[in-house]
């Protein structure tokens, strides 16, 4: 399993999950995570990086995917991934799909 970064391919399990959240708004220190090496992935960044503009939508993806916006969701993940199960991958039917 892979982390796709818009100009970049991690290997999941190698790749570092933190957290902003236990921040303060004005705290301007430099979270100790900064300076870790290698790939850091922030899971409540997939929010923004959504870019949901309507307030009622983003509450449904909260309620009903907020799991992604959790480190212990990707975690939990890594570690399956580490023990050999892959996580079932949900495939939507043709008929779903936007494109032509």
């Amino acid at each position: 399993m892979y982390l796709f970064d818009y100009d970049a391919l991690e290997t999941f399990t190698d790749v570092k999950i933190r957290s902003n959240r236990d921040r303060f708004d004005g705290e301007e220190d430099i979270p100790g995570w900064f300076f870790e090496e290698g790939v850091v992935f922030l899971p409540e960044e997939i929010e923004v990086g959504l870019r949901i503009t309507d307030p009622d939508l983003r509450r449904l993806f909260r309620t009903v995917h907020g799991d992604l916006l959790e480190v212990e969701y990707w975690q939990r993940i890594q570690d399956e991934l580490k023990n050999g199960k892959v996580p079932q991958i949900q495939v939507y039917p043709d008929s779903s799909s936007l494109g032509a």
